[in-house]
């Protein structure tokens, strides 16, 4: 299977080594830095009689055994929210050209990702995907999560304790199930409701029955969303897993919140963590 590709900033690559999982952005991802943020990761190597790092050991070894690839974008995106010609501003350009995710604990850059329709994670989301795939347990995932405090926003480490307390395996990792439905019901309804759908079904020209399974079907699509909403108004899933609820794709759903008034959140923790659980599935 085709590893998903992602291009690394600086300061997502220095906390996964501190945290001692950057292993598993090798096992999971085709990883790529640009000379950009290379050269920024690399620079405090001529400070090494006072700065000995393994995150610039790691980085030298993985690049001497090709498992990381240097690349430049063709041409800079752009944009007022980026630095001019910064780490971030050649990393988010080749990811945009490349269609490639980012790797990036920064916040401006993390949130303006979301808005390019760019797929992200920063440490806090790595850590999430990593309970996900069930290579650490809840309790080392919370552990790490503290283990960011001060080198990372505090909201961003408040939500992600949040979400992993909540989070619900079942809602990503749904698997085509097939059931024996007994297809025929028998239904009880008042005087007023059989009134009402005889008299619809005379002014739309349907059959009654057709025009019941219409009803029905249209109540549990609004009940979904309705649960959806919560959901995601609760931070119990991303947008995302509350698509998922609704049965709709990623961009019906934003249009449906947008339509009902509800906040999108775009520097939502978790937001692209279960596009990027799906894409490293093992195809059988």
């Amino acid at each position: 299977m085709k590893k998903p590709c992602a291009v690394i900033d600086t300061s997502f690559w220095i906390h996964l080594v501190y945290l001692d999982i950057d292993n598993y952005l090798i096992k999971y991802f085709e990883i790529y830095f640009p000379n950009k943020v290379k050269s920024e990761i690399l620079y405090l190597k001529h400070f090494d009689y006072f700065y000995k790092s393994a995150d610039i050991s790691i980085f030298e070894k993985l690049l001497q055994t090709n498992q990381l690839t240097i690349k430049d974008p063709k041409q800079l995106i752009d944009s007022s929210e980026l630095q001019k010609n910064s780490g971030e501003h050649h990393l988010i350009s080749l990811a945009k050209e490349n269609n490639f995710g980012v790797f990036i604990d920064d916040g401006v850059p993390y949130d303006l990702c979301s808005k390019m329709n760019i797929l992200r994670m920063n440490s806090i989301d790595f850590i999430i995907f990593l309970y996900i795939k069930r290579e650490i347990s809840k309790e080392k995932g919370l552990e790490l999560m503290i283990k960011l405090s001060h080198k990372i926003k505090q909201r961003y480490i408040e939500e992600g304790i949040k979400y992993i307390n909540n989070i619900k395996r079942w809602m990503f990792m749904v698997k085509e199930v097939k059931y024996d439905l007994e297809k025929t019901k028998s239904l009880r309804l008042s005087d007023s409701a059989m009134r009402n759908i005889k008299y619809i079904s005379n002014l739309e020209e349907v059959k009654e029955s057709d025009l019941i399974r219409k009803f029905i079907n249209e109540s549990i699509i609004k009940y979904k969303l309705k649960l959806a909403f919560k959901a995601y108004e609760n931070k119990s899933v991303s947008i995302y897993g509350a698509a998922n609820i609704a049965e709709l794709s990623y961009k019906e759903f934003v249009d449906k919140m947008v339509e009902n008034g509800i906040k999108t959140d775009f520097s939502s923790i978790g937001e692209d963590v279960n596009t990027f659980v799906k894409l490293t599935e093992k195809k059988r």
